[in-house]
């Protein structure tokens, strides 16, 4: 897939053409420093200019889309400006109005060639030369500069070449030397007015002292001047007598070669990165440029065999193709969608065809739309779209802007036929432009439509816009949903509709459906450069491609769900909940909780006549209304209140109301009043109450003040922000008196004021009271209290039937009852997958919640399912990167050491106490023990359980610390996430950074690294770009980017290795030649389901694929092999594939369920 580039100097090229000859036509006579002169016109040139870059690139073989127009920035002198004081100042002066037709002539030029595909790049800060010095390093494949200027005969080099005086060239115009020496040349010979050299030093001296020093001379002389040490030639002054010259301008041929270096290293820093501005192909009427520009065209049944012989035609000079679908759903997708109430989204595994586009063409200039079944057109069969996309050759690449889309789609139509195109039915070898878009910059939108606006400078129309019509009744398309109807003055009906692409004609649509394919090829172009300067394309090439299309097949077969079990769990749970709310009601009616006591009125308030309707109608009287008569008036409103008025007692308290009869609605409530508390759960401000002051639990954790908040509440923020300071550890800092005198001001309190109270209410309004806050409150402030106990359970079961009960009931899909879940691939900015439709990354590995993966089910009776888990992977990757001996002792050599044991037998002593910890070290140490050793032993000492329960628990934690530390997560995080003390937290803490410094070191040169350049690498060379976020002015933004430098490293590589062994799994072909299903990955986890009789060669297999080394990482890898009946009931099979455990595993699988095999 290399190519050949052809790199532009513009400027060069643009001041050549507008130089040339003389303009009669568009010319001006203008006076500059007191001269008559003339100038050209921009048209001038920029017709010179397009004759002679179409012959160049018609002569090269190359195309607009491969070339790139490198364009002077701004300042772009001022670095070399530094190094040598009159660099470029005795060149020749130009008049205003001839800069003002060149930058006229640039323009337009760049316009026309943008406009068929070519990309424009340039820096502030460096001259054009340098750009095009780093464009021909870094770049893959054959580069061509099309330059005069000899300077950038530099460049030359196995992959690069000159055009220049009308050929292709590597020869170095100034000599039979080197190219590379070039600098070496400049130095001592001047470059005219840019630079002297050294005096009396010309072109001919030089290559005298070539002749007489040869390439190993000017391999010296090229050292000298980097050591900046030419007195050294001194010796040689009575053989070569010139180079006394040298010597004598030694400081000006220093100048002169810094000058006249190419600086690569200038280009795309930190503070000065290059910019882009991408191309798209289109349509263009100059008849020079008429074969690269875009032709678009629909085919229908009547056209068909035409476009089939347009496309057999340019294939052979094609190197890549963009597809894009348009699609329709049927009733049952609609319905469906309707029930869940997710009309807006778009039913991917029940979309139908309606047309397909392809951009082709050695510049992509041909777009043809393959209308399938549009209405009021001669459409074509899906099978002769299949046909004529089936033409084009494997080894070209597809581009496709959401593969997830496209793949499965087109599977379920042609799948069947192709199955022996060697990618099993799939379109092959395609390519996702949006994932590319996350590894140009993942911190940007992946949308087709944001891409094409931000770099390619295209607006495109948006579906909703091509969808909906509006017309006089009669006149639009049939079908459609009514969105409006509006009568005009003449009496005609306007109608607004949206309509499916099904019900719209391929005419109507041909643009919108072409343009999608066009975008998607410009922005190929541009993603593939950039990402062949970043290192980043063959990492893209080996990570993404086939674990796309193996998720595009998971996708597409679907997961088998148990509704039933999912019933059995919700009913467990509600059972739960019953029983919980219980005692808690118990507990507030106790407390006297709202709606506990029936309220007595003295008087008829705005407040107490909604309280009235609540408690004896039933019903929320929501209005603004303020005057109780009037409110009395607004309950018979049906229009208004329907609910209200509709009620048989709503006339008889309207009545009361307006009358003011207090005592008899009182006596009313009372009859009506339930007694029920009235709490909710999912309201913070009443659970503060509730823990806070109900309770008189002790605030500890706090919600950071906002921005707006520290202005428009200061002395709230203040109190909070020491309440985090003394949280972390940290001295608190005084509260200005002026802001207790403000508050007490605004509340009208009485000052001096009681500081206490107004202290535990401010912090209350910012205090949590979600699950972590109950946590805590059972861990430290009253441990077993059965009330918090009971929420606990309650809170518990709630969120499960919010994040799985409520969200997978409807997730089935109406074509075959499996959930078909999208796997997000590359949307985190990690380049991990964000799953949805469901969120799998929801889904629990341990503790009571994991049984609602029981739900997921095999693929068939007879089978099971089987997880594979990468074994402590990120801990290894961290040990591996930073090479810390004693993270590396942990996971090689034959004696391996317990990674979380290390760092609790580092906190035994601050945690225990000296003195718990000498006397178990009297009593279990033996000879040559270390406290690792020691450790040890306490966790397996069998004559005190109660020591070795003490050790495991103390395991536990650090295992969680060594989890959560390694991503930077500092004492007051680690204790809210752990639900221990800051103090217990940081003891942890100390422990680990003690047992691994190496570790911490190197997260620290991570963050160097990170702050030098802007990005950082996974081990196989993807980035996380994090130069905006460095350079921010806020604080915290450019803070939390040192943090995710060195998180990157690790959650990016093992990402990029689940992914590796997922397209292992695809090339393997296990799941077309097995009886399984790959079913999704959560983590670093795969799943999928097999059957029975062929599980031990899957498990092998997959297992195998995972533990490949990764990005040259000195360390194994494991994984960790369960199976069983479902994904929730799970034998665990151990680290390491041995048949005999995985076969035992097996054998109890069969006996629970009773299957024969």
């Amino acid at each position: 897939m290399t190519m050949r580039r052809l790199l532009i100097d513009t400027s060069n090229q643009v001041w050549l053409s507008l130089l040339s000859s003389r303009d009669n036509e568009f010319g001006q006579k203008v006076v500059h420093e007191g001269k008559e002169v003339h100038v050209n016109g921009w048209k001038h040139g920029y017709e010179i200019a397009i004759n002679h870059l179409v012959a160049v690139m018609k002569e090269l073989d190359v195309t607009p889309n491969r070339t790139i127009f490198v364009v002077e920035g701004q300042y772009s002198k001022t670095r070399r400006e530094m190094i040598y004081a009159d660099y470029k100042k005795g060149k020749d002066s130009r008049p205003p109005a001839a800069y003002e037709q060149f930058n006229l002539c640039k323009s337009h030029l760049l316009d026309t060639f943008r406009n068929l595909g070519a990309q424009v790049v340039t820096q502030d800060g460096v001259e054009g030369d340098d750009v095009l010095a780093y464009l021909c390093k870094h770049l893959d494949g054959e580069k061509v500069v099309l330059t005069t200027d000899g300077d950038l005969a530099t460049t030359i080099s196995e992959s690069t070449s000159l055009w220049r005086s009308g050929q292709l060239t590597k020869e170095n115009p100034y000599g039979p030397f080197s190219t590379k020496y070039i600098p070496v040349y400049k130095a001592l010979v001047g470059d005219g007015a840019e630079y002297k050299g050294a005096h009396l030093f010309g072109p001919k001296a030089f290559l005298d002292f070539l002749v007489w020093a040869g390439e190993s001379g000017l391999a010296a002389l090229e050292g000298m001047l980097k050591r900046k040490t030419l007195h050294e030639l001194a010796d040689d002054v009575d053989e070569f007598k010139p180079l006394k010259r040298v010597i004598d301008s030694a400081q000006h041929v220093y100048e002169s070669y810094q000058c006249a270096l190419l600086h690569d290293e200038w280009v795309d820093t930190l503070r000065q990165p290059l910019e882009w501005s991408g191309g798209i192909v289109k349509p263009t009427t100059d008849t020079r440029l008429a074969e690269w520009g875009q032709k678009v065209r629909l085919v229908t049944a009547q056209n068909y065999d035409k476009y089939v012989g347009n496309l057999k035609a340019a294939l052979a000079s094609t190197p890549v193709i963009a597809l894009d679908i348009e699609t329709s759903t049927p009733e049952a997708s609609d319905d469906w969608l309707r029930e869940r109430g997710k009309e807006d989204a778009v039913d991917v595994f029940g979309s139908e065809l309606t047309g397909l586009s392809l951009t082709y063409g050695s510049n992509g200039q041909h777009t043809i739309y393959i209308s399938v079944d549009h209405a009021d057109t001669d459409n074509c069969t899906s099978e002769q779209a299949r046909d004529l996309v089936a033409l084009i050759p494997i080894t070209t690449p597809l581009l496709i802007h959401n593969v997830s889309f496209e793949l499965p789609i087109l599977y379920q139509c042609w799948g069947e036929y192709l199955k022996d195109n060697g990618w099993h039915g799939f379109l092959p070898n395609a390519l996702d432009t949006a994932m590319m878009s996350s590894y140009v910059d993942e911190n940007r939108p992946q949308g087709l439509k944001d891409n094409s606006k931000n770099l390619l400078g295209y607006t495109q129309v948006s579906y909703k816009e091509v969808t909906t019509l509006t017309g006089a009744t009669g006149e639009l398309p049939k079908g459609g949903v009514l969105l409006n109807s509006v009568k005009q003055e003449d009496g005609t009906v306007l109608v607004t509709k949206q309509y499916k692409m099904c019900e719209l004609s391929a005419e109507h649509v041909l643009s919108y459906g072409a343009d999608d394919a066009i975008c998607t090829t410009g922005l190929y172009h541009h993603f593939r450069t950039v990402m062949e300067i970043e290192k980043t394309w063959d990492v893209f090439l080996k990570v993404e491609q086939k674990a796309s299309y193996l998720k595009a097949l998971a996708y597409t077969q679907g997961v088998n769900f148990s509704l039933e079990r999912m019933k059995e769990l919700e009913a467990a749970d509600q059972a739960t909940i019953d029983r919980n709310w219980a005692v808690i009601r118990e507990f507030l009616i106790e407390k006297g909780w709202t709606g506990t006591r029936c309220p007595v009125f003295e008087e008829l308030t705005p407040a107490n006549v909604k309280l009235a309707c609540k408690i004896i109608l039933g019903v929320e009287f929501n209005t603004l209304t303020r005057t109780p008569s009037k409110m009395a008036k607004l309950m018979l409103e049906a229009d208004l209140h329907p609910e209200i008025a509709s009620h048989d007692d709503a006339e008889v308290l309207s009545q009361m109301v307006l009358n003011g009869a207090v005592d008899k609605i009182n006596d009313w409530m009372q009859a009506r009043f339930s007694g029920e508390p009235v709490f909710d759960q999912g309201s913070p401000k009443e659970m503060a109450t509730f823990l806070y002051d109900v309770l008189g639990l002790p605030i500890r954790l706090v919600n950071k003040p906002t921005p707006t908040e520290w202005h428009k509440a200061p002395l709230a923020s203040n109190l909070v922000a020491n309440h985090l300071r003394e949280w972390a550890g940290y001295t608190t800092k005084p509260v200005p008196e002026a802001l207790w005198v403000e508050y007490c001001k605004n509340e009208g309190i009485p000052y001096p004021c009681d500081k206490d109270v107004i202290s535990h209410k401010l912090l209350k309004s910012k205090a949590k009271s979600d699950d972590k806050a109950i946590l805590f409150a059972l861990e430290l402030d009253t441990p077993n209290n059965p009330i918090l106990k009971a929420f606990q359970a309650m809170k518990t079961c709630n969120t499960r039937q919010t994040m799985f009960y409520n969200a997978y009931r409807d997730l089935r899909h109406w074509k075959d009852n499996k959930i078909h879940g999208q796997s997000g691939q590359c949307r985190a900015v990690t380049r991990r997958d964000t799953p949805n439709g469901p969120n799998l990354a929801q889904l629990p590995k341990k503790g009571e919640g994991v049984k609602f993966r029981e739900c997921f089910e095999p693929h068939k009776k007879g089978a099971v399912v089987v997880s594979l888990d990468f074994s402590g992977q990120e801990l290894r990757h961290g040990a591996a990167q930073s090479r810390d001996p004693n993270m590396l002792a942990c996971f090689i050599g034959d004696h391996k050491k317990d990674i979380h044991s290390l760092t609790a037998s580092g906190a035994m002593a601050k945690k225990w106490g000296t003195a718990v910890l000498t006397e178990m070290s009297d009593r279990f140490r033996k000879d040559g023990d270390d406290d690792y050793d020691l450790f040890l032993r306490l966790r397996k000492c069998k004559e005190d359980p109660e020591v070795a329960k003490k050790a495991d628990d103390l395991r536990k934690v650090a295992k969680n610390v060594n989890f959560l530390a390694q991503y930077d997560g500092q004492a007051p995080k680690l204790a809210g996430m752990l639900i221990i003390t800051v103090e217990d937290a940081q003891t942890f803490l100390d422990a680990k950074y003690k047992m691994f410094p190496r570790y911490e070191t190197w997260k620290d040169e991570v963050k160097a690294f990170s702050r030098s350049t802007g990005y950082v690498k996974t081990p196989m060379g993807a980035r996380r770009h994090l130069r905006n976020a460095i350079l921010s002015d806020e604080k915290w933004i450019a803070e939390g980017a040192m943090r995710q430098g060195p998180n990157f490293v690790i959650q990016g590589g093992s990402g990029e290795q689940t992914k590796l062994a997922q397209g292992r799994l695809w090339d393997s072909g296990l799941p077309f030649r097995l009886d399984m299903q790959f079913y999704f990955s959560v983590h670093d986890e795969l799943v999928f389901s097999v059957a029975i009789e062929d599980a031990v060669e899957a498990i092998k297999a997959v297992h195998d694929f995972m533990v490949v080394p990764y990005g040259g990482l000195e360390i194994p890898f494991l994984a960790s092999i369960s199976l069983g009946p479902n994904f929730g009931e799970q034998y665990e099979c151990g680290d390491w594939f041995i048949r005999e455990n995985v076969e035992a595993a097996l054998a109890k699988v069969v006996d629970k369920t009773k299957v024969t095999v």
